[in-house]
This record gives C-alpha cells, structure tokens and sequence, in this order.
C-alpha cells in the first residue's frame, strides 16, 4: 500500500496497474496475522479479497508488470503451483469453501 491508501483503494490501484482491469467489487474474504516477533520482524499481516470477474473478462486483460499471466482453478493452483505456504492456506479455504474434512 501507498501512504494514505486504505486496502480496498490499494489492491484497485494495483489491478489497474498490472492488468488494465477495474473491479466492480472487493470482497473482503480473510486477513491472517503473523506475529514475527521471535526473529526479529514483528508484526505482520496480509488481506485477502475476493473480486468478482466474469469470465468473459479475463480477455480484456492487459499485463502492465510481469512476465506473464494465466487463470488456474483451485484444484490446479494447490496441487500442481509453487504457491507459499500462506497464500495457499487461503486459496484452500476459498476453493473448499471452509470444508476442513
């Protein structure tokens, strides 16, 4: 995030940036907390969101920063992706949706 910027104008900016795209909504989905303080990098956090995206869209997108760019479902982002550990936590509980067992 930019200074001033809230999460929600910050993940817009950072969509219109790297893909050309606008979101419509932001919804929040999970934030996870981690407390570093043990190796000397205290407190940290991450927020994530769900953005709606029809799938006609993913055509109108433009890579502004990167290498490249593709879509993945769920199945294939966990079990075929380097993902870390973190991010894919989160993307287990969306694709599952909260289903431990």
């Amino acid at each position: 995030m930019e200074p001033g910027e809230d999460p929600t104008t910050a993940l817009r900016r950072e969509l219109r940036e790297e893909l050309g795209y606008e979101i419509s909504a932001a919804n929040f989905f999970v934030q996870l907390d981690f407390d570093l303080s043990g190796v000397n990098q205290g407190r940290h956090y991450r927020k994530y969101y769900v953005v709606p995206m029809a799938f006609t869209e993913l055509r109108n997108l433009q890579l502004g920063e990167g290498k490249a760019f593709a879509a993945f479902d769920g199945d294939t982002i966990l079990g075929s992706l380097n993902v870390t550990p973190y991010d894919a936590f989160v993307l287990f509980l969306h694709a599952r949706a909260f289903r431990f067992c």
